[in-house]
């Protein structure tokens, strides 16, 4: 009799174990799509930073970084402050950026606070959008 409630206890056991090392993969997952996406705005590589967007804002993204990546070189600092979970396919995470021009026209330092929106598609992590939550200018 105890030793069938304590084959269920392990069970449901193995079964949150597994759950976790679930959402701790996805953790990594999404840490190191947000570090693939600054490292090509710092090494000015297009299609690194869109290899880490969703379709969605493939173009906008494109605009923005060939207009920065054409008039500026500029030094991005950037720390995950937290990754949230929302579901198992959509996450949240909040970022800390300061931002500093290393090369080009008149270039206001900053640092600013992000909430940016993952989704998982076809098994990946791709940013779908960022809001820009601060701007502190240094």
């Amino acid at each position: 009799y105890t030793m069938k409630y304590l084959k269920y206890i392990f069970c449901g056991f193995v079964v949150f174990l597994a759950s976790c090392a679930n959402e701790s993969q996805d953790v990594k997952d999404i840490k190191a799509v947000i570090e693939r996406n600054v490292d090509g705005c710092r090494n000015e590589n297009l299609d690194q930073v869109l290899s880490t967007v969703d379709d969605s804002a493939k173009e906008l993204t494109r605009a923005q970084c060939k207009m920065i990546f054409d008039a500026y070189d500029l030094d991005y600092d950037v720390k995950i402050v937290e990754v949230k979970m929302i579901d198992k396919d959509s996450a949240e995470v909040r970022l800390e950026q300061t931002t500093n021009k290393v090369r080009g026209p008149a270039f206001k330092d900053n640092k600013i606070k992000t909430k940016n929106l993952l989704k998982k598609k076809n098994g990946a992590w791709v940013i779908t959008s960022t809001v820009v939550e601060n701007v502190e200018y240094l």
